[in-house]
């Protein structure tokens, strides 16, 4: 229905042009003609037509694919990092093929699907019919989950994904078989990390932490749009197959999010997180050492500020000591000790007289 039920015509042309010199894609997808239709709506055509143009958007998926397995098995991290960036560019090319807003109303679909659905799943449940409207029989969902490395579920979705490969066309079961065989995106990118201390010499201690970084953020952006994708599918669904919307939603887009979001890798923050810390750090072109003996000594401030604290206080007196009296006589302070006066302006303050 997807794959081979389709020509190109161009607008005001009758002349169709061979599938050899066409190929398919988001931005020819007005000149995409589906032969042979079930029902005489806009929708009908609408529909297929976008699923042409996914499959033929899928080439760089499948390139990236192609020439990441081939540097994971040369051992080439540099060619891995590129085929990631390649499939993430990929992805949001299979993303751009879902419209926002959609052309017409949900109604549409819903229509659609009900009058579709006695000739492509008589028998099937609405679950069953979410499903197929969700992942098809297209090779896409799995070969990307596989590739990746994507966490495997036991739910709905990942069980029709399972089943959905045996309805494929030999060429794509052959592909997908392929990548079963190899070493997935996730689990190189593990190996990276874990054995990044090897002997000198070998390709593995070349490698430096900051290129397996860039790895690794290379994978959780293919992973986040892989995540976006889901989410546009799943939109689809929920038009096409509203009674059906909130089981597959809360139940089955859940799960399948929540293993996408375990897939996410954050081995390398992990990684340094348990390292154990240095004894010696380089500090301004010096080499400094840790203290973990002798605790360092305060250097106190010359320049401090003595204003800033209030001043001593005198000490108390002396418990036997005789008290201190303050006598004023004719001009001068007098101190008496012990009831006696002591000589004037001998320890004392002149006062001015008032004629002065």
């Amino acid at each position: 229905m997807v794959l081979i039920n389709w020509r190109e015509c161009r607008r005001h042309e009758r002349k169709t042009h061979s599938k050899k010199d066409f190929h398919p894609c988001r931005e020819n997808i007005n000149s995409i003609r589906i032969v042979n239709r079930f029902l005489a709506v806009p929708a009908e055509e609408w529909f297929w037509r976008m699923h042409v143009a996914m499959e033929g958007e899928a080439r760089e998926i499948i390139h990236a694919i192609h020439n990441g397995i081939e540097a994971i098995r040369k051992d080439k991290m540099e060619e891995v990092t590129i085929s990631l960036n390649q499939l993430s560019n990929g992805i949001r090319s299979l993303i751009a093929c879902h419209p926002d807003p959609y052309p017409h109303s949900a109604r549409a679909e819903l229509v659609l699907w009900r009058r579709l659905k006695p000739f492509i799943a008589a028998n099937a449940s609405l679950k069953e019919l979410s499903c197929f409207v969700y992942a098809g029989h297209s090779p896409i969902l799995p070969t990307l989950f596989k590739y990746l490395g994507v966490k495997r579920g036991r739910h709905r979705l990942q069980r029709w994904r399972d089943e959905s490969v045996k309805n494929m066309p030999t060429e794509h079961r052959k592909f997908i078989g392929m990548i079963e065989s190899t070493q997935s995106a996730r689990t190189y990118l593990k190996s990276m990390i874990a054995h990044r201390k090897r002997r000198e010499g070998t390709p593995r201690a070349k490698s430096r932490m900051h290129d397996v970084a860039v790895l690794e953020v290379s994978f959780n952006k293919c992973i986040e749009q892989l995540l976006r994708f889901c989410s546009r599918r799943s939109q689809l669904v929920c038009r096409c197959v509203p009674q059906a919307a909130q089981w597959f939603r809360e139940i089955q887009m859940k799960q399948e999010a929540e293993y996408l979001t375990r897939s996410h890798c954050a081995l390398l923050v992990g990684h340094q997180l348990m390292a154990p810390l240095p004894k010696s750090i380089n500090r301004g072109g010096k080499h400094w050492e840790e203290q973990t003996t002798t605790k360092p000594t305060k250097v106190k401030n010359l320049f401090e500020v003595a204003d800033d604290k209030p001043p001593p206080r005198p000490p108390p007196p002396a418990p036997n000591a005789a008290p201190l009296k303050v006598t004023e006589s004719s001009g001068d302070v007098d101190i008496v000790v012990g009831g006696t006066s002591s000589s004037p302006n001998s320890v004392g303050v002149s006062q001015p007289s008032p004629d002065e």
